[in-house]
C-alpha cells in the first residue's frame, strides 16, 4: 500500500531518469503541509509534534498521495509555551533553538517542513557532504538566495 523512501531518492538531480515531476512534487508539498496543519491545529487534546519531519518520513501511496509516518520521537503538547527537551531528530532538518537549546515547538516541525520544500525545489540533499565547502549543507547554500527574495 505504502511506498517508503521513493520520496527520498525520486526527485534527486544526482538521478535525472526517475525524477518527479513538478505536479507530484507539488501534490506531495500540499499533502504534507494539510498533515502537519492536523497534527498542530486539529488533534484533540492538544497538537502534537512530530519532531522528525523528513523526506523518508513521508509515505507515498502509489497514486503518490503523501502520509506521515514514523511517529516514535513525536510529542503531545499541552500548552502554547514552549518545551525543553532531550534533542532528537535528523541532522540537517533540526530547527537551530532546538538543536541549540533543546526548545521544542510547533515551529520544530515548520523548519523541517520548510528543508524538506527545499529539497522538493532544488533537488539537493540537506546535507551532502560531497559538495565543497561551505554548500554541503542545504541550508547554508540557500540562505543568499533566500535572502534576496
Amino acid at each position: 500500500m505504502f511506498t517508503r523512501g521513493i520520496f527520498r531518492c525520486a526527485f534527486f538531480v544526482d538521478n535525472p531518469t526517475s525524477v518527479l515531476e513538478w505536479h507530484r512534487r507539488h501534490a506531495i508539498a500540499i499533502g504534507t503541509a494539510k498533515g502537519l496543519r492536523f497534527l498542530h491545529e486539529e488533534c484533540r487534546g492538544g497538537p502534537i509534534i512530530h519532531r522528525d519531519v523528513r523526506p523518508s518520513n513521508i509515505l507515498l501511496t502509489h497514486e503518490f498521495v503523501p502520509m506521515l509516518g514514523d511517529f516514535r520521537l513525536a510529542k503531545w503538547k499541552t500548552s502554547d509555551d514552549p518545551e525543553h527537551t532531550r534533542i532528537l531528530g535528523t541532522l540537517g532538518y533540526l530547527a537551530l533553538e532546538y538543536a541549540e537549546n533543546g526548545t521544542v515547538s510547533i515551529r520544530t516541525d515548520v523548519y523541517a517542513f520548510g528543508m524538506v520544500l527545499l529539497e522538493l525545489i532544488s533537488g539537493r540533499k540537506v546535507v551532502d557532504p560531497k559538495r565543497d565547502e561551505p554548500y554541503q549543507s542545504l541550508r547554508q547554500w540557500a540562505e543568499p538566495l533566500l535572502d534576496n527574495i
